[in-house]
């Protein structure tokens, strides 16, 4: 994954440090088309995966979530301070998420 593409990932989306291997992985999750209820495997909560499922914003995808700016996801029902310190934590691990996909397709 060319390093424009991981650099354009979080510039477009949310504004804090995410490690370059969970870039990296991010971006790989975008090609494979990963869906945001899989980041409850690291910490996501159900009810924060239901809030963006059912928004306007109709948030069911890795890219469609890295897409949204911060300022939309504070205007959806159910989303506050909790809810984007969840995200922003899961997306600074999401090369575990990987691992974990990872490990379950092989199974």
């Amino acid at each position: 994954m060319s390093s424009i593409l991981q650099d354009d990932i979080t510039k477009k989306s949310f504004d804090f440090e995410i490690p370059e291997a969970a870039k990296a992985a991010i971006a790989r999750g975008i090609e494979r088309g990963d869906c945001v209820v899989e980041m409850e495997a690291i910490g996501l909560s159900q009810r924060t995966v239901n809030a963006l499922e059912f928004s306007e914003y109709k948030i069911v995808r890795l890219k469609e979530l890295m897409n949204c700016k911060p300022y939309h996801l504070m205007t959806i029902s159910n989303i506050g301070v909790t809810a984007i310190k969840q995200l922003m934590n899961c997306l600074k691990h999401y090369e575990d998420l990987e691992k974990i996909l990872e490990a379950e397709s092989t199974i």
